[in-house]
């Protein structure tokens, strides 16, 4: 699965790793203005994300799956960047 996460992250242009990573402080998913707000997104690469299956379109929420979350978070990493998000 490491492997799969890993190969789809690659793939992903440098706004898109960003907000990737800056959406994982959500665990229960959040609405589409909070995911620009936090992430500083665009709502076409947030669309990215979705069309590349790593964030999921529920309704008005976006959400990930637990374990693509944990991944994102990985790469969030600890630093002061991440407490601030």
């Amino acid at each position: 699965m490491g492997a799969a996460m890993e190969w789809s992250y690659r793939l992903l242009d440098a706004d898109e790793r960003a907000a990737f990573a800056r959406l994982s402080v959500f665990a229960a998913g959040c609405s589409v203005p909070a995911a620009e707000r936090v992430s500083g997104a665009t709502l076409d690469v947030l669309d990215g994300l979705v069309r590349k299956n790593l964030l999921a379109r529920d309704g008005a929420r976006l959400t990930m799956l637990e374990t693509v979350r944990q991944y994102a978070r990985r790469r969030l990493g600890a630093g002061d960047a991440a407490a601030a998000i």
